[in-house]
């Protein structure tokens, strides 16, 4: 515990510091697992707004959008 002029800090389970998440022992498991939730969110969008399941088209859709 610690605390500064009579108010103890709370003990908080991860930290973003300059945009890059971790925990209390220092994994950047919270940031990986941010970074891939993002990029399922934007994959799935994307195959939603594309009616076509081709596998050449949606290769081009998806090296052009997030390369």
């Amino acid at each position: 515990m610690y605390s500064i002029c009579g108010c103890t800090l709370p003990d908080v389970p991860a930290v973003t510091d300059l945009g890059v998440s971790y925990d209390n022992k220092f994994s950047f498991r919270p940031h990986i697992n941010n970074i891939i939730y993002k990029a399922s969110l934007r994959a799935k969008l994307t195959l939603k707004c594309f009616v076509t399941r081709d596998p050449g088209i949606l290769c081009n859709v998806f090296c052009a959008l997030f390369v």
